[in-house]
């Protein structure tokens, strides 16, 4: 399943640049498996 990491775009200029917001909860699916005991967003994820 590929990961949808934009939930809205602020500002968008093709060719050059973008902005989005990703609003992060609990309930993504990433947290359960990493580190179910004290779960964090994957670092890799962050950066994207």
């Amino acid at each position: 399943f590929p990961f949808l990491l934009v939930d809205r775009v602020i500002e968008y200029n093709p060719g050059v640049s973008a902005v989005a917001i990703k609003n992060v909860t609990i309930n993504d699916n990433f947290f359960p498996g990493h580190f179910p005991e004290r779960p964090i967003m994957p670092g890799v994820l962050m950066i994207e």
